[in-house]
């Protein structure tokens, strides 16, 4: 998990924030507004997702559910680890993944 780049959980952008175990891309972390109109992509192959590879449906914003997760890249594998700072990687996220085993 620590070199784990994950897919927004509510839209199909690349997450740059943990917040206790949700995962947001800037924009849906900055406009944090659960009405605010969102990419309502299923994750099916014919829904041409740009992030290229079938993943769970988006959900709204909410964070006060929590939501699983979902892995679309690994920092380590893209030789960029030296320059992510994987202490952001929330407790919550952490704990998710260790009981998995991962």
């Amino acid at each position: 998990v620590e070199y784990a780049v994950f897919k927004c959980d509510c839209c199909c952008q690349p997450a740059t924030y943990d917040c206790s175990g949700n995962h947001y891309c800037e924009k849906c972390h900055t406009f944090f507004d659960r009405n605010a109109s969102r990419p309502t992509c299923q994750g099916r192959e014919e829904d041409k997702c740009p992030l290229g590879v079938v993943h769970p449906p988006n959900q709204p914003r909410n964070h006060n559910i929590k939501k699983v997760g979902y892995v679309i890249g690994c920092t380590k594998c893209l030789g960029i680890d030296a320059h992510c700072n994987m202490d952001a990687v929330s407790q919550q996220t952490r704990a998710r993944y260790k009981k998995k085993g991962v």
